[in-house]
């Protein structure tokens, strides 16, 4: 404590000497009364400070009291906060660890979340890489068996039919040297300038329809070589290209793309009636578009199954992409053909 309480003084102690002397020296002196009046005054005053003193002692007793019951509380109080300090403390360890566990429990979340994205991702492109190869095997598949019927189409043409016209031709020419008179005949002489025009014109399709060199020339360069073959006197075919095309594919695509575009030309040359032809081959985005165009008499539904349709249908869905036609008599014919990119360079 600050303040310290100083106990009660014995008043009686000190002042009972002097009254006693007092008292004493008036008997001696025969005063008497004066003696009295010395004892009186001695237990008046005497009785007063025993009244003061007790007084006193009550109000020390009070003091020391009152402080005690402070030093009682300030002690429960400091026992209570120390109590509320070690709950608080309690608390905070408790929270601490429950931090702790759950901050935990989010880490592992997190990884096994990581994880199994990490596996569902491994398993989509598992999955992804599955149907690309298959895809890749259908078109292998279909561009060999394609090649192989081209081949020997051309095949025949050039050594059957082509031979065949070629000698009727020359048989047509000998009867002439026989009977001279067919020479004045003009009808004659327009069938062998005939044959001889469908000879070529056979010649020229046996030869398109034989494989271009795409690997050495790329899929541009196996495009306009392809079109410099089949230069014909009635059609004239223009050609443009867009976008970052590559040259060659993954997975083979191009020889597809390469084969649509020959049987469209072909169809073009065989059954249109056209004087020109536009081809566009345009890459965007994941998107490559082949457009072509020509200024024929159009063509039914019909005759588009009978011409290299099922097959052109069937060339667009082995490459998972949409085929659009559109034709008329006045404005001819407009083949739309969109092909899906995985990735910039392939199929």
């Amino acid at each position: 404590r600050a303040v310290a309480i100083a106990e009660p003084m014995n008043y009686q102690g000190v002042l009972e000497p002097s009254y006693d002397a007092l008292a004493q020296i008036y008997s001696r002196t025969k005063q008497y009364r004066a003696a009295v009046e010395a004892q009186d005054k001695y237990r008046e005053l005497n009785k007063r400070l025993s009244g003061l003193q007790e007084i006193h002692r009550i109000n020390y007793l009070g003091h020391r009291y009152e402080l005690e019951r402070v030093d009682k509380n300030v002690a429960q109080q400091k026992l209570l906060l120390s109590e509320q300090a070690h709950r608080l403390a309690q608390k905070r360890s408790q929270l601490y660890m429950l931090s702790l566990i759950v901050l935990s429990a989010i880490g592992i979340i997190i990884v096994l979340s990581r994880n199994l994205r990490h596996k569902k991702s491994l398993l989509i492109q598992q999955k992804l890489h599955a149907v690309r190869e298959q895809q890749v095997g259908r078109i292998e598949a279909y561009m060999k068996g394609a090649e192989a019927e081209r081949v020997r189409i051309a095949q025949e043409l050039h050594d059957s039919v082509v031979s065949e016209l070629v000698a009727m031709k020359l048989q047509m020419q000998y009867l002439a040297t026989q009977f001279p008179v067919l020479s004045a005949i003009e009808t004659y002489e327009d069938m062998i300038k005939r044959q001889g025009d469908i000879a070529q014109r056979l010649r020229q399709t046996a030869h398109s329809l034989l494989p271009v060199e795409l690997e050495k020339l790329g899929l541009i360069g196996a495009i306009k070589s392809f079109l410099h073959s089949v230069k014909h006197q009635q059609v004239q075919f223009v050609f443009h290209h867009f976008g970052n095309i590559p040259g060659s594919f993954s997975g083979g695509e191009d020889r597809l793309i390469l084969m649509i575009i020959m049987e469209l030309v072909q169809n073009i040359l065989k059954h249109s009636g056209a004087t020109q032809a536009i081809i566009q081959l345009q890459h965007y985005d994941f998107m490559l578009s082949l457009t072509v165009e020509d200024n024929g008499r159009g063509m039914g539904d019909s005759k588009l199954e009978g011409m290299g349709g099922s097959n052109l249908r069937n060339s667009v869905k082995v490459l998972n992409g949409s085929l659009d036609i559109r034709s008329s008599s006045s404005t001819g014919t407009t083949i739309l053909i969109e092909l899906p990119l995985e990735s910039g360079n392939g199929l």
